[in-house]
């Protein structure tokens, strides 16, 4: 929904002028009609200025977070995977398969510890 927003009121995308009122309603005026348009159009550039805002701010925010957490959880399998100890390293992965587990989550049969 916000591509399709940015998409459509992407700078230079909007035609200038006025509508014709021909194939429209003749019920409704041309400067009715113009005026709906302009609203649309303001509301439009409002709802596209707001996503754009959320998008800069909060998602990239939680994107940021979320790599922090990948990137820890990575310095985590590294540290395990490079372990000199064996019978450490054994342990490890015993506890993490049994942790695993218990709580109910399954693995692909080609996944590794």
């Amino acid at each position: 929904m916000v591509k399709l927003v940015l998409a459509v009121l992407r700078p230079g995308s909007e035609k200038s002028g006025s509508l014709s009122s021909s194939g429209i309603d003749s019920s409704s005026s041309e400067s009715e009609i113009n005026k709906a348009v302009s609203t649309l159009k303001t509301n439009l550039k409002t709802l596209r200025s707001n996503a754009t805002e959320w998008h800069n701010t909060q998602f990239k925010s939680a994107n940021d977070s979320l790599y922090a957490m990948f990137a820890e959880l990575y310095t985590l399998y590294e540290q395990c995977k490079n372990n000199i100890d064996d019978d450490v390293e054994t342990q490890v992965r015993k506890y993490v398969s049994e942790a695993c587990e218990r709580k109910g989550v399954k693995f692909k049969a080609t996944a590794s510890l």
